[in-house]
């Protein structure tokens, strides 16, 4: 999971970032509904519902629900349509 780091900027102001590492596995280990859709050539939503009915939870919700994300792990053996 990603790991929000307290970092200070040079003019003194302190700022949240995640290490490009943290990124990378974060990246290599799940992927978002809207990548899915795109790949399957359906909508975002059509993931989510197909995803829901196979109780796949997301590993990350956000606001846009194109953008939640679910383990590859999770999803890797799973008929998505």
């Amino acid at each position: 999971m990603l790991i929000d780091t307290l970092t200070e900027s040079s003019d003194g102001s302190s700022k949240l970032s995640v290490r490009v590492l943290d990124l990378d596995e974060f990246v290599a280990d799940h992927v978002s509904a809207g990548q899915l859709a795109a790949i399957r050539k359906v909508t975002p939503l059509e993931i989510l519902a197909n995803l829901t009915t196979l109780d796949v939870q997301p590993a990350v919700e956000v606001r846009f629900k194109a953008d939640w994300f679910f383990k590859k792990s999770d999803i890797a053996a799973l008929e998505i349509h």
